[in-house]
């Protein structure tokens, strides 16, 4: 009965997932110095019914005791607790890059939101700490983004490998993350001139760029977050 009530749990999460999405964004605040700040979070408002069933679902469980009496399982934590000890622990690793402060952790369990934000002193040390925060089990040092003053270009770096997708659960990942965006909120002190990236919109004031797009088109290359920024 408890393997059959565990697939049911299995299955009615899989369910939910496939019809459900979260969204990814990506925020950034660029002085002119090269300076600003950077936040990286999820959203994931949308599946706090997933949670809710999920956690009511493991209260419900029950084990036996030593007596012999069965008794509720109570040790039911929340999902997101183990995304926000995660990002607890990047806190120690980012603030040792040189040019990175006021480490912070978004973890608000009411929106559903998780995540980080910090300040950094130059591109070069914005681009160590996202190649920190995508960091697995290799080492990947890459530019994300380049600025000299008066252009300011954003690569695409978004990939399979960094959604975790691989030829054993591909199907099931494309399903979980079928309806997941990803966003992305550019700040700029001075206004924009000109971009290439068409996917982008500009503000009004033109201090402002905005994208948004499914997380699997990304993945498969058919949209590009790369962009070319004039000021």
């Amino acid at each position: 009965m408890k393997k059959y009530s565990f697939n049911l749990l299995l299955l009615l999460l899989f369910c939910f997932l496939c019809t459900s999405c979260f969204e990814i964004k990506e925020e950034l605040t660029l002085k002119k110095d090269g300076s600003g700040t950077y936040s990286f979070t999820m959203d994931m408002s949308q599946l706090k019914q997933v949670f809710i069933m999920s956690q009511a679902f493991a209260k419900g469980f029950s084990s036996m005791d030593t007596s012999g009496k069965y008794k509720p399982n109570m040790n039911f934590h929340n999902p997101m607790l183990n995304m926000k000890i995660k990002f607890d622990q990047l806190k120690y690793k980012l603030e040792e890059i040189k040019g990175i402060t006021n480490y912070e952790v978004v973890y608000d369990t009411s929106l559903y939101l998780i995540g980080a934000k910090y300040n950094f002193s130059n591109i070069t040390a914005l681009n160590a700490s996202v190649n920190e925060l995508q960091k697995d089990q290799e080492e990947k040092q890459e530019d994300h983004y380049k600025y000299n003053g008066r252009v300011f270009e954003r690569y695409n770096s978004i990939s399979e490998n960094d959604v975790k997708i691989g030829a054993n659960n591909d199907s099931i990942a494309r399903s979980m993350l079928g309806t997941a965006r990803y966003h992305i909120i550019y700040h700029f002190e001075e206004p924009v001139k000109d971009f290439e990236n068409e996917n982008y919109y500009m503000s009004r004031d033109r201090k402002t760029l905005i994208f948004t797009a499914p997380l699997m088109d990304l993945v498969d290359r058919k949209v590009l977050i790369d962009n070319k920024v004039k000021f």
